[in-house]
């Protein structure tokens, strides 16, 4: 059975949505905010701060530079990338506690955990794999 409904987690930088645009195509359906109670299977995008990092750095200098408004009129500043409350410091801050608590995984849901940018590249064409595997941990 190829998973329709795919959660896709991580922390802020990890490439959530780059993914779940991919699946939505791959799997012939909408790109939503998915709904866990409905999913079919969990993806843990589990990306090195050296990766999260600069991917942070160009999301929001983008955002700065195109004076991108996030919601009701805010935008990012300078401030988003430099002092104590900096999505950079937040990043570096938070990254140790993402990896070792994992999600929380809904009983009997299966889940994949993806640890670098070419697993998730590679990871689609498996997934159908990890819904027939079941409930568990991503196989090495």
């Amino acid at each position: 059975m190829t998973p329709r409904r795919i959660v896709v987690l991580g922390m802020s930088g990890a490439g959530k949505s780059t993914l779940s645009r991919a699946l939505a195509a791959l799997v012939g359906g909408p790109h939503v905010e998915p709904v866990w109670h409905r999913a079919d299977l969990l993806v843990w995008l589990d990306q090195p701060l050296r990766v999260v990092v600069p991917r942070l750095l160009r999301r929001s200098l983008g955002r700065i530079v195109r004076r991108t408004e996030l919601w009701n009129g805010n935008r990012e500043g300078l401030n988003a990338l430099v002092g104590r409350d900096s999505v950079i410091a937040w990043a570096i801050r938070q990254h140790r506690s993402h990896r070792t608590a994992h999600p929380a995984r809904p009983a009997g849901l299966p889940h994949l955990r993806l640890r670098s940018t070419a697993e998730a590249d590679r990871r689609p064409t498996t997934f159908g794999e990890a819904v027939r595997r079941g409930p568990g941990p991503t196989p090495p």
